[in-house]
């Protein structure tokens, strides 16, 4: 292929695009969408509209009756929630489907009787001709999808001063939600030659695959959570359910037929989480620390610290946070042990109770007395216990508090110890008594453990659990290239399959 045709069939990719009307009104739809972020200003402290009008967010929420928390940031709330609503709600479901709706004739008007005779006589293969109209489609997505997210990514850099650079991902997102739902169009339309019937299929099969997804999704979320794993052993117990019911035949049967529409349509309802882990790669997003084995996750460093070796940790040592400011007192330290609550049987051959965080608690106590007693601690130790987490459910503890060191130079000591399903955990907190007031320290203290979630599949919906469980090193069901390859193959097939049928059409 010369330069000469390659040329040509850019130029008649372009055309397809600027001749389109809804190409047309789809870009002043786009510039509707972006001129908010350039009309108004969301700031620390205030809105300001237009430049001249400035509201206070305290007065607008309490007109409202919605106060903001102190913890909370409005202007990034509000910024985040625009992008949420535009790119996952208007662009990545209502503009596909438009952009579906307006390139489904792309090919049906190139299989018309004249138009072929002229096109297929030309020194270029059908196979090439094809690809150019889907690449059409391509283009005329691209070019919105850039315009929007890059105009919405430059108003809020320029006039609220926020930039997200990960943002920028949801243009290839959507690019890449459409390159799968187009493959699709373009082998109904060159099966059918109707741009009617390439709509409406192409619609029918984003929503079936979108049900499968959502379905395949709470039957893994039933079979994997501890929730629904402990309903079903209490109903055997009850005999409610056996596991040699007459109905698991048919059970089998249809989980069987829902992991093979699973698997072998495309994943379209992972293109919104994909957007989101890589926001979450680019910008440094997502859990401060997460233990995978045991659910156990801490959503943010404790304040004004940063944590040493990975997120992940396998615990062979302790998970270490020092202060952010290497001018800081060093001996600030916040750090956790895991251990295994399940006792190694003792020399006598009986096997210990499993380890309990009261039970460690007061031993621990017991020690710190004796070492009370000869003089060694300045604040002598004292036992409480207390909820902690922010879920729907709190989660209790044991704290152990003292003091070390000489009165004049006191530093703060905490343990708190708690267990979960196999394990125990031991956090500790080092702060010498100058670096904050009693106070900023209790402030301190909760808001780090407010972060820690335990257990997040037992109050977590399917969705959300999803999520969670969706990533790059996942298992191969729930790993995040497997999705964009099943998903790609699925595209090429059509697009293989498509090539195949035109060059069966004798024109």
């Amino acid at each position: 292929m010369n330069k000469n045709i390659r040329r040509a069939l850019y130029e008649d990719a372009l055309q397809q695009v600027l001749d389109n009307r809804v190409f047309r009104l789809l870009v002043i739809l786009v510039l509707c969408l972006v001129a908010p972020t350039f009309l108004i200003g969301f700031h620390p402290d205030h809105i300001s509209l237009l430049w001249f009008w400035d509201y206070n967010y305290q007065e607008l929420t309490l007109g409202l009756g919605i106060p903001i928390p102190n913890d909370v940031r409005p202007d990034e709330l509000l910024i985040k929630g625009m992008q949420t609503v535009v790119i996952d709600g208007l662009a990545g479901m209502i503009g596909i489907i438009f952009c579906i709706a307006a390139t489904a004739f792309f090919v049906p008007r190139m299989l018309e009787k004249g138009a072929a005779d002229t096109l297929f006589s030309k020194p270029v293969s059908r196979a090439t001709l094809l690809f150019t109209r889907y690449c059409s489609g391509l283009l005329f997505v691209g070019v919105l999808s850039i315009a929007l997210v890059g105009g919405m990514y430059l108003g809020f850099a320029l006039v609220s001063g926020y930039t997200d650079t990960g943002f920028l991902w949801s243009a290839l997102t959507l690019i890449y939600l459409y390159a799968i739902l187009h493959a699709f169009s373009v082998l109904v339309a060159t099966i059918t030659r109707s741009s009617v019937a390439a709509i409406l299929l192409v619609l029918m099969m984003f929503s079936f695959s979108g049900c499968i997804h959502r379905a395949w999704i709470f039957k893994e979320y039933s079979q994997e959570t501890t929730a629904f794993k402990v309903l079903r052993a209490e109903m055997q117990e009850k005999g409610d359910i056996q596991e040699d019911d007459e109905d698991s035949t048919a059970i089998v049967i249809l989980t069987n037929a829902l992991n093979g529409l699973h698997y072998t349509l495309p994943k379209t309802g992972d293109a919104t989480t994909i957007t989101k882990m890589l926001r979450e790669a680019v910008e440094g997003m997502g859990p401060a620390l997460e233990d995978t084995e045991a659910d156990v996750i801490l959503e943010d460093n404790p304040t004004g610290m940063i944590l040493m070796g990975s997120s992940t940790p396998d615990f062979s040592s302790p998970v270490t946070w020092v202060p952010e400011d290497q001018d800081a007192d060093p001996r600030q330290k916040v750090f956790i042990l895991r251990r295994d609550r399940e006792q190694a049987p003792s020399e006598s051959g009986e096997t210990e109770r499993r380890l309990v965080s009261s039970r460690v608690a007061s031993t621990f106590l017991d020690e710190l007395e004796e070492r009370d007693e000869r003089g060694e601690l300045a604040e002598a130790p004292e036992k409480e216990r207390r909820m902690f987490g922010g879920g729907r459910r709190g989660n209790q503890l044991i704290v152990v508090r003292w003091a070390e060191g000489s009165p004049d130079d006191a530093l703060r000591r905490a343990r708190f110890f708690f267990h979960f399903a196999d394990w125990l955990y031991q956090v500790d907190l080092s702060m010498p008594r100058e670096a904050m007031s009693d106070e900023n320290y209790e402030e301190w203290e909760s808001d780090f453990f407010y972060g820690l979630r335990l257990g997040k599949d037992q109050f977590l919906g399917p969705m959300q659990w999803y999520e969670g469980e969706f990533g790059w090193n996942s298992p191969w069901k729930y790993n995040a290239y497997f999705s964009i390859f099943t998903s790609l193959g699925f595209a090429l097939l059509c697009l293989l399959f498509s090539v195949f049928r035109l060059n069966r059409y004798d024109f």
